[in-house]
């Protein structure tokens, strides 16, 4: 079985996004969102600030990026991941409709191999 961070390289695309490149689909209080609760953003990793509060912010570049992306959250020692099924929207093509969204609950990863 494969875990969120053995993705194979051609997944992987090392480029970061900047949070502002969100701007045009928010209001005021989601910007502050940003500010408040995302450390960095990075294609299909997000370094977060805080495990709580942050749902509403990854809607925002779940329905922003028209295809499906797979979340891994990092905070301190702990990852969660996070994907959503989605559809254009009909009236605007540079948004998505979420479906649904899957999502881990927070895990404990290993800072050391078991085999050290």
């Amino acid at each position: 079985m494969t875990t969120i961070s053995q993705l194979p390289k051609p997944t992987q695309v090392n480029k970061v996004v900047p949070k502002n490149a969100f701007d045009i689909y928010c209001n005021p209080q989601q910007k502050r969102l940003f500010v408040e609760k995302i450390e960095k953003i990075q294609c299909f990793e997000i370094d977060v600030r805080t495990e709580e509060g942050i749902d509403e912010v990854l809607k925002i570049i779940d329905r922003a990026i028209p295809y499906p992306i797979l979340f891994q959250l990092t905070t301190g020692k702990f990852k969660k991941g996070m994907i959503s099924k989605k559809h254009p929207h009909p009236n605007n093509e540079d948004n998505s409709v979420i479906d649904w969204t899957f999502k881990s609950t927070w895990l404990l990863t290993m800072l050391k191999s078991p085999l050290s």
